[in-house]
């Protein structure tokens, strides 16, 4: 396909200053992009040059970061225009939980569906969580975790490479958006104690904490349920 590539509009968008902030604090700690962030800038600004209806909304930056690094390293000659297809396909799959502007409501309407779903999934498993995980309470909670985790498929969570080891997973999903819905209903179970006897502030503290440390369980559980 490499052959009928069109050039990317590398110009600076009207987005260019949050770009670059988003992606200076972008898996800081991680020196292997230090070389790349200028690059990814340049990206995210040709995607939002070419998304005009869409521009940059925040969150595009976690899931440049995996994509970068999985094209780099297999073809860096490539990778711009790897990157900015992969890229395009992923906002496809995720479309309905990304705002087109700024009072665009159905975001939120789609965010407050899954949360529903999150909900119900969770207490499946786990029955004794009703009461809770239903109370108004609780409804900003879910919100909160679907709202900040869907959109970023967890790279605003885990590791870069952490994120790639759990999107290879996903990938092989009919649906990429049911897949990540999972792994929030997988992160809540693996908490189902703080939830159950914690207070509100304290469960979000420990999930917040401790969510980092949970690749292992979530990865396994959405490979057990892949074989189901």
């Amino acid at each position: 396909w490499h052959e009928i590539w069109v050039p990317l509009d590398l110009s600076v968008s009207d987005y260019d200053s949050q770009i670059r902030m988003d992606v200076v604090r972008t898996h800081s700690s991680d020196t292997w992009f230090d070389p790349h962030r200028e690059s990814i800038c340049r990206l995210l600004n040709a995607f939002a040059n070419t998304n005009i209806g869409f521009g940059y909304p925040q969150g595009l930056n976690f899931l440049v970061f995996p994509l970068w690094k999985v094209y780099y390293t297999a073809d860096p000659k490539w990778v711009m225009h790897d990157v900015f297809y992969s890229l395009q396909y992923l906002v496809g799959a995720l479309l309905s939980v990304y705002p087109i502007h700024k009072t665009d409501a159905a975001a939120l309407t789609q965010i407050e569906v899954i949360s529903s779903i999150v909900k119900l999934r969770v207490t499946k498993k786990h029955p004794e969580l009703r009461q809770k995980i239903f109370s108004n309470d609780y409804a900003l909670f879910v919100m909160s975790l679907v709202s900040t985790m869907v959109p970023t498929m967890f790279s605003n969570v885990y590791s870069v490479d952490h994120t790639i080891m759990l999107w290879d997973n996903m990938f092989q999903k009919e649906s990429i958006l049911d897949a990540v819905v999972h792994g929030v209903v997988v992160i809540i179970c693996i908490h189902h104690n703080a939830v159950m006897h914690l207070p509100l502030s304290s469960c979000m503290s420990v999930i917040q904490e401790s969510a980092p440390y949970t690749i292992s369980r979530v990865y396994g559980e959405m490979y057990v349920r892949g074989r189901a």
